[in-house]
């Protein structure tokens, strides 16, 4: 009768010791949380009329950048008690920042446009208050559809699809639209027909304690082993 090798039984024994060894993506909506970063687009300027926000700006204090579809995305001024510019979201009204938001949000004007996000390293968590203009007549809706897509690099990580619709009081409120994902992500888009964004957090994957870097190592040393034995074994 033939044991099974040592290392053979303590590599499946590690299977169940690697949570982070998962097959696709779970996507899991979460409430408003803080965060490793945040940026709700207080340190720009307001839009003047005529100046873009420049393509590939660096937000959430330098740790990504921003591009749009159409690179029509301005800084709006997201408080109806002043002449600073607005951003109107149709029949849902002009687009208010949260409570915590400030004064200042991220618009694209676009029908439709995409705003992609690219950070420097992996995320896990991703949210923000977001809007889109909605209106009863093609190629609006009312309501808005709004698209979010999480990416590894160019791999697809998760979608998910959402309304937007404040016509009924016309107040122009962003909805808070959060997710925590088990596979990290580094890239985000947000799709819609003119959107408002504001108030966004996101949260870095934790570095790897020590003792999970030695489980890992172990996994693949005891693999390396038993593909070489099976080799000789075949050999």
């Amino acid at each position: 009768m033939k044991h099974p090798d040592v290392l053979h039984v303590a590599l499946v024994g590690t299977l169940f010791l690697l949570p982070q060894l998962k097959v696709g993506a779970q996507m899991v909506p979460i409430a408003p949380f803080y965060g490793s970063l945040q940026d709700s687009f207080e340190e720009f300027p307001d839009f003047d009329g005529t100046t873009f926000f420049q393509e590939g700006s660096a937000i959430f204090q330098n740790h990504a950048t921003v591009t749009s579809l159409n690179q029509d995305m301005i800084i709006y001024h997201a408080n109806d008690n002043d002449n600073d510019p607005s951003f109107g979201l149709g029949t849902s009204g002009a687009a208010i920042a949260p409570d915590n938001g400030g004064y200042q949000g991220l618009a694209l004007f676009g029908f439709p446009d995409t705003a992609t996000i690219t950070f420097d390293k992996g995320l896990n968590a991703f949210g923000g208050y977001m809007g889109a203009t909605t209106y009863d007549s093609l190629p609006l809706t009312d309501p808005a559809i709004m698209t979010m897509n999480y990416f590894s690099g160019s791999t697809l990580v998760g979608t998910q699809t959402f309304n937007y619709s404040h016509s009924s009081t016309g107040d122009g409120k962003l909805d808070w639209h959060g997710y925590y994902s088990s596979t990290p992500f580094d890239v985000v888009t947000i799709s819609g027909n003119g959107i408002a964004l504001d108030d966004l957090h996101a949260t870095y994957v934790p570095e790897p304690e020590p003792t999970s870097l030695l489980v890992t190592a172990i996994f693949a040393t005891g693999a390396a082993f038993v593909m070489s034995k099976r080799r000789r074994r075949t050999g």
